[in-house]
């Protein structure tokens, strides 16, 4: 089974069933104690309930005979992507625009691995973050080891 094959068909299969304001965000293949697992991890505008993930499981999972590449038994999950994902899209980024983000770098930046801060604006080489003293900082993309939501409690 190859994986980049597998993803490459359920994603085309997903993404026409997708409900209006819904997105695809990733297609994981994975093994995990000795069982494979397809997880789809779907978001939208607000928050994606549990609801929403059972009604696309049942229309995605009638669907996934088509996908040819899966020959052996595997777990079947829908699910939201979670705040401590870490962004692995453009797109990613553009969802977390005014939120709250955890930045870790690979090494220290301004003596600090780790900056948290409301992510204010991004481009293709930098992000721009506004921490808690109201100080806007740009940060080098290339320096993060992995961004994802802040979770506060």
């Amino acid at each position: 089974m190859d994986k980049k094959i597998i993803i490459k068909q359920v994603t085309a299969l997903v993404a026409p069933l997708l409900e209006p304001k819904m997105e695809l965000v990733d297609v994981e293949w994975i093994n995990e104690y000795d069982a494979w697992y397809l997880k789809i991890f779907l978001a939208q505008e607000g928050n994606i309930s549990l609801e929403d993930c059972q009604r696309m499981s049942k229309k995605i999972n009638s669907e996934l005979d088509a996908v040819t590449a899966l020959e052996e038994a595997y777990f079947f999950e829908v699910s939201s992507p979670g705040l401590d994902r870490p962004f692995k899209t453009e797109r990613d980024y553009e969802r977390a625009i005014g939120k709250g983000v955890e930045a870790t770098f690979y090494k220290k930046v301004d003596g600090l691995k780790i900056h948290v801060g409301i992510l204010e604006s991004l481009a293709p080489e930098f992000i721009v973050l506004r921490n808690d003293k109201n100080e806007t900082k740009t940060f080098e993309r290339k320096l993060i080891a992995k961004i994802h939501y802040r979770i506060e409690f």
